[in-house]
């Protein structure tokens, strides 16, 4: 069985954001990607205003 879960990685240990269907003792095998954000963080140079519309902008439908 394959899940994809969310996690965030404080003081050296993943945490899941969400409880996991697994047993405790289960082993597992994990792939971390970075999310999106992470991985696009300075490709594009912005000042902080141009940024701060970009935050505030309604998603393309």
């Amino acid at each position: 069985m394959a899940i994809v879960v969310e996690a965030r990685y404080e003081d050296g240990v993943l945490k899941p954001v969400d409880e996991l269907p697994l047993r405790d003792g289960e082993e597992v095998i994990v792939e971390v990607k970075r999310s999106l954000a992470d991985r696009m963080y300075g490709a594009i140079p912005l000042d902080e205003s141009t940024a701060d519309e970009l935050i505030e902008m309604e998603p393309w439908e």
